[in-house]
């Protein structure tokens, strides 16, 4: 059995293609997909909104996460995470991001990016669901703030590993 645990299908991208992108992920073997919805410039929270309501169409072949990617970080508002929890909050979202630090590319300030972890990661706990942590050129400050916020709970981490 294959599961996709952390899949970008971004909405916008696909429009009409979007059954054929699916039933391609089904006739190659996969049983289930985990989509990965993400705050984005100018759009906020309707790429999360997005994988949740796939999500809610066929909840036996997938499942969503929602989150602001620590590229976002700065750009991000109080009023976008006051959505996030809310569409986290639904049980068809399953965790919590992709969230994390991101130091290869500096998109966002790192004491921006920190904070904004940190807050989803107290959103995960407060939801008690899994965290998928991006780190990339992070990973002692990551380490730091997982054991500080979260504790041993657990999660799953997304890291860059060059070659």
């Amino acid at each position: 059995m294959l599961i996709d645990a952390h899949a970008h299908l971004d909405f916008a991208d696909y429009g009409s293609d979007l059954p054929a992108v699916i039933q391609r992920a089904r006739d190659a073997g996969l049983v289930h997909v985990v989509l990965v919805g993400q705050w984005g410039e100018g759009s906020g929270m309707a790429s999360a909104r997005a994988a949740l309501e796939l999500a809610r169409t066929d909840p036996g072949f997938f499942s969503a996460t929602a989150g602001i990617h620590p590229h976002d970080a700065a750009r991000a508002t109080a009023g976008d995470l006051a959505e996030l929890e809310a569409i986290c909050a639904d049980s068809s979202v399953v965790a919590v991001g992709e969230c994390g630090l991101d130091y290869h590319y500096d998109r966002s300030p790192r004491e921006v990016q920190r904070e904004r972890f940190a807050e989803q990661i107290r959103l995960a706990k407060r939801l008690l669901k899994p965290l998928v942590v991006h780190t990339r050129e992070a990973d002692e400050d990551t380490a730091a703030l997982l054991e500080q916020e979260l504790g041993p709970q657990g999660g799953v981490v997304h890291c860059f590993m060059p070659m």
